[in-house]
């Protein structure tokens, strides 16, 4: 699967993008086919995308999986500020439906570089689990990126589900 214009693909489908294309083709290329069952899975990933975003901005991208959690789509949700990202589960959800998702999962990144999730970002995950409950989109995980430094290649991921913060 290749993009041209993403800012969602959701199988053969494009919607426009900010041009960072080429990191999410290869990962489809390469995971549409694998289940993605451990949010290690979504490590690379997202240490290749969040670590083109060295502004100090808050980024939260939906990664959209089937029923047997393979990725259909990538949307990036929103782009935020230094310490928040503004994310209503009617955004969160919409390209969801449309694709047919399953199960989503969640992941932001922390320009403050702290593994550590707000009060914001536990109360954004129970409310948009909340909402996937109703809809029938079940919310897998709410994933936290940050680097060590700004030359550093590899993020560190947090697991708000492992971690029990909801």
């Amino acid at each position: 699967m290749k993009l041209k214009e993403l800012e969602l693909v959701v199988r053969d489908t494009t919607i426009q993008y900010d041009g960072r294309e080429k990191i999410i083709d290869n990962f489809l290329e390469e995971s549409t086919e694998k289940q993605h069952n451990r949010p290690e899975a979504f490590e690379e990933l997202l240490s290749k995308y969040f670590s083109l975003f060295r502004d100090e901005k808050e980024r939260l991208i939906c990664i959209l999986l089937d029923t047997k959690n393979k990725i259909i789509g990538i949307d990036l949700v929103s782009i935020g500020t230094l310490n928040s990202s503004l994310v209503h589960p009617r955004e969160l959800f919409r390209k969801a439906i449309l694709a047919g998702a399953n199960s989503v999962i969640i992941a932001h990144n922390h320009p403050s570089n702290s593994l550590d999730p707000s009060s914001a970002d536990i109360a954004m995950a129970k409310r948009l689990e909340k909402c996937g409950d109703i809809l029938g989109i079940q919310l897998l995980d709410s994933l936290i990126v940050t680097f060590e430094d700004s030359s550093d290649e590899k993020g560190r991921l947090l697991s708000m589900r492992q971690g029990d913060y909801f």
